[in-house]
C-alpha cells in the first residue's frame, strides 16, 4: 500500500475506544469481504498537505489560525496498519450527459472522473452515491422532468447505460450506495438490473438488496475492519411494483430505530469502523435541519464513525461531533459530485477523506477536496477544486477554480482541514 502523508486536525484525531451500543439487537454476521489492495497507479495523487493546529492555537481559532507542517509518517512502525477511505456525494446522469458519453463503440464515461480519479485512486475503499438505475436501455434512459401546467416540475427519472460503472470503477471508486430517491425509478426489476449490473463490475454495493441480502458491508481495508451501511428517507415511486414487505426488504428506508439496531449489528459483527450514508434532508438547503443534527448525535452515540449525507444536491457543513462518550464526523451533505446541473451551488462537491492508522489504539483523521463539476470538451466533468491542482489543468478547466474552492470552504467550514 502507497505511503500516507497524513492530513490532521489534532481536534479531530478520533481515538476509538470500542464504545458500543451493547443493548441493540444483532443481526446475522456478514461475511467479511476482503479488498484488493490498491496498486500505486502513474499519475495517482496522494493528499500530501500537511497540517496540525495545536491546542494554543485552536483554542483561539477564528479564521485562519498558525499552522505548522509536522511529518506524521509511522508507515514504518511494526504492528501498525493503515487504510484509506473516500467519500463523494451525488452521482447523477441525465439524458444530456449519456448523450455526451456515446462513442462510436457505445459508452465511455470515464472522461467525466479523469481529473479527479488520481485522489480517488487513493482510498482503500471510495464510495459514492449512485442516484441512478442501471438498469438496461430497454428501460429508457434517464428522462428529465417536464414543466407542468400548473407551474410546476415533474419528476426526472434516471437510468444510466451499464458503461457508466465501468468508468467509475476506472476512477477508483469500489463501493456505491444505492439507497436514494431514485431507487425505484424504474421499479421492482429496475432495482434488481442495478444491482446485478454492479456485481457483475466486481463493485460492491448496499442500501437496496435481493433477496437474502445482509443489511449492510463489512469490508476488510488493508487489515482494518469498515463497515457501510446506507438509507434513504424515501424512494420518488412509492412502490416500484413491489408489495410493502417487498420494498421494505429491498431498499433499507430510513427509520431511526432501524439505524440505531444496524449499527450495533454492524459493531457486532466486528467493524472497527462504522461508515453511515444518510440520503436525507432537505433539497436544494444549505443547512441540515434541527432533527437531522439531533439524529447525527444518536448515531454517534450508537457507534458510527463517521456519517456522509446526500440529497440536498448543495454542500453543507462538515463537523467533528462529540458526544457524552464518542467523537465522529458528520457531513451532512456531500452535494452533487457530478450532474447535470450546472448553477454554481448545484456544481460544487467534495471527497471527505478518512485516514485510518491501526495500532494500540485506532485513529481516525478527516480532511476534503473540494470538487467543481463543469463543461469540458463538452461532457459534464469532476475537477479537483484545490490550489494546488491548478497547474497540472488547462486554463479552460481552472476558470473559477479557485472561487469555488472558496466558497466551497466557507461553506463546509474549518472543523477539519481542506486539502490545498
Amino acid at each position: 500500500m502507497k505511503r500516507f502523508v497524513n492530513i490532521l486536525l489534532s481536534g479531530l484525531i478520533l481515538a476509538l475506544c470500542g464504545c458500543q451500543s451493547a443493548a441493540l439487537p444483532v443481526a446475522a454476521e456478514p461475511e467479511l469481504i476482503a479488498l484488493p489492495q490498491r496498486s500505486s497507479a502513474p499519475g495517482e495523487k496522494p493528499f500530501t498537505q500537511v497540517r496540525v493546529l495545536d491546542e494554543e492555537s485552536e483554542s483561539k481559532a477564528t479564521s485562519a489560525p498558525e499552522e505548522k507542517a509536522v511529518d506524521i509518517e509511522t508507515k514504518g512502525l511494526p504492528g501498525v496498519r493503515h487504510a484509506r477511505i473516500a467519500a463523494v456525494g451525488d452521482v447523477m446522469f441525465m439524458a444530456h450527459q449519456i448523450r455526451a458519453a456515446r462513442t462510436e463503440a457505445g459508452y465511455d464515461f470515464f472522461p467525466a472522473f479523469e481529473y479527479i480519479a488520481p485522489y480517488i485512486g487513493t482510498a482503500d475503499i471510495a464510495i459514492a452515491n449512485l442516484e441512478t438505475t442501471i438498469a438496461g436501455e430497454d428501460m429508457g434512459y434517464s428522462v428529465s422532468g417536464e414543466l407542468q401546467e400548473d407551474g410546476t416540475k415533474s419528476l426526472s427519472y434516471f437510468n444510466a447505460p451499464v458503461e457508466l460503472l465501468d468508468g467509475m470503477k476506472r476512477a477508483g471508486f469500489n463501493v456505491l450506495t444505492t439507497a436514494n430517491n431514485h431507487t425505484l425509478d424504474k421499479g421492482g426489476e429496475g432495482l434488481r438490473r442495478t444491482i446485478e449490473n454492479i456485481r457483475e463490475q466486481g463493485l460492491h454495493s448496499t442500501g437496496t438488496f435481493l433477496s437474502g441480502d445482509e443489511r449492510f458491508l463489512v469490508l476488510d481495508a488493508n487489515g482494518v475492519s469498515v463497515a457501510v451501511l446506507a438509507y434513504t428517507t424515501g424512494t420518488n415511486k412509492n412502490t416500484g411494483g413491489l408489495s410493502s414487505s417487498e420494498r421494505r426488504e429491498a431498499v433499507n428506508l430510513f427509520d431511526k430505530e432501524l439505524v440505531l439496531e444496524d449499527i450495533g449489528s454492524a459493531r457486532k459483527a466486528g467493524a472497527e469502523v462504522v461508515v453511515l450514508c444518510l440520503h436525507w434532508g432537505v433539497e436544494f438547503s444549505t443547512a441540515p435541519t434541527a432533527s437531522q443534527e439531533r439524529q447525527a448525535e444518536e448515531f454517534i452515540e450508537a457507534g458510527a464513525d463517521v456519517i456522509v449525507g446526500a440529497h440536498p444536491h448543495v454542500l453543507q457543513k462538515i463537523v467533528m461531533l462529540e458526544t457524552e462518550g464518542r467523537k465522529g464526523i458528520v457531513a451532512y451533505s456531500m452535494g452533487n459530485f457530478i450532474s447535470n446541473m450546472t448553477s454554481d451551488e448545484h456544481s460544487r462537491g467534495a471527497v471527505l477523506i478518512i485516514d485510518i492508522e491501526k495500532g494500540e489504539t485506532l485513529t481516525l483523521r478527516a480532511s476534503y477536496l473540494p470538487t467543481l463539476c463543469k463543461t469540458v470538451a463538452g461532457q459534464r466533468s469532476v475537477l479537483p477544486a484545490a490550489p494546488s491542482a491548478l497547474d497540472e489543468l488547462t486554463d479552460e478547466m481552472t476558470a473559477g477554480l479557485s472561487k469555488a474552492y472558496e466558497r466551497s470552504v466557507a461553506v463546509l467550514g474549518s472543523e477539519i482541514v481542506s486539502v490545498e
